[in-house]
């Protein structure tokens, strides 16, 4: 039986198949990968250590893997509950910087962070966003940088490069995420939504 007892939730691992294990010791570094937990413990108390950028972090790592199950099409359930997780980590995260023991802020991170990665997002799509992941383990393997900062460099680059596959499904993110304008031309609406998305992180 394997449990997950999260206290940096950020990537999903308290309900996916990818769990991700830090000796902070040692610097060893493993992963469950293939294995879900048969059950975890979300408690938010145990993430108030960390720091104002590790929140951050967190945060936009989820930020960034609901949105990659956001692309592949629309689809109105997965994409409105998408988006409500979306605000609440941006909320979530911007008061858990401010108070690092709030509570609820914290278990707003907490929650989203596990729900990121357990399909719902997804139903409806096609899945194209998911290619991220694959390219994120190449800049891990040549670049002394986490998987939090792998993921937050490279998102709104990505988009931009995938914008050329598939452009009308990336303006789209971009005009119901971003804000960006939905009159603009393709072109344009997705260079302005990868100025905000960077501006954001």
């Amino acid at each position: 039986m394997v449990g997950a007892v999260p206290t940096y939730p950020s990537g999903g691992s308290e309900a996916d198949t990818s769990a991700e294990i830090d000796n902070e010791v040692t610097g060893q570094h493993g992963s469950l990968s293939g294995i879900g937990p048969d059950f975890a413990i979300l408690n938010p108390e145990f993430t108030y250590t960390l720091d104002a950028r590790e929140t951050a972090y967190a945060a936009m790592t989820t930020f960034t893997q609901v949105s990659a199950a956001m692309l592949g099409g629309r689809f109105a359930i997965s994409d409105k509950f998408a988006k409500g997780l979306l605000e609440v980590i941006l909320e979530s995260a911007k008061a858990a910087i401010q108070n690092p023991q709030d509570y609820d802020a914290r278990a707003g991170q907490m929650w989203a962070s596990a729900l990121c990665t357990m399909g719902i997002l997804s139903c409806g799509k096609d899945g194209w966003g998911y290619s991220i992941y694959s390219e994120i383990e190449v800049i891990r393997q040549t670049m002394p940088v986490s998987y939090r900062q792998a993921i937050t460099v490279l998102f709104p680059r990505w988009l931009k490069t995938h914008a050329a596959e598939h452009r009308e499904d990336v303006r789209s993110y971009m005009t119901a995420v971003m804000g960006v304008d939905e009159k603009l031309p393709a072109e344009d609406a997705v260079e302005e939504g990868v100025r905000r998305i960077i501006e954001l992180f």
